[in-house]
């Protein structure tokens, strides 16, 4: 593997590493009674989770979401629907093969569309593409 490569995986691995730390401390908050705080962590460790790709830490976001959801007398069990649904999303373009946009995508107009590889062929097509335009491979439906 290059240098540059190597430093790719490295990065990706401390951004899911700064991922875990905010969950713990999501974790510590949540044991504390303090949901909105938890709910802040989560959203940072959410964050990391689809910077580094990590599913895992997705998936744990999620459950921790899905606590303070449940907590139906909590004021802040609309944001952890939120943050549940956000993880959700993330977690199904995950599967997609579609990355993230990145974070300052949406202040800008010049937008860059979601895309995703396509199985077959491997070029670049938009990620709500059903069809691949260059060889016609057809993906299974989603729903």
């Amino acid at each position: 593997m290059s240098a540059s490569g190597a430093g790719r995986g490295g990065r990706t691995e401390a951004i899911a590493d700064q991922g875990r730390r905010s969950l713990d401390r999501a974790r510590e908050a949540l044991d504390r009674g303090r949901r909105g705080t938890a709910l802040r962590h989560g959203w940072t460790a959410a964050m990391d989770g689809a910077r580094a790709g990590d599913a895992t830490l997705l998936a744990d976001v999620r459950r921790l979401a899905e606590t303070v959801a449940d907590d139906r007398s909590a004021k802040e069990s609309d944001d952890a629907e939120k943050l549940v649904r956000y993880c959700e999303e993330l977690a199904r373009d995950q599967r997609a093969g579609i990355k993230p946009a990145g974070l300052l995508d949406g202040l800008f107009s010049f937008r860059r569309e979601r895309t995703k590889r396509c199985p077959d062929c491997a070029e670049k097509i938009k990620a709500d593409a059903r069809v691949c335009r260059f060889c016609g491979y057809r993906y299974p439906d989603a729903d």
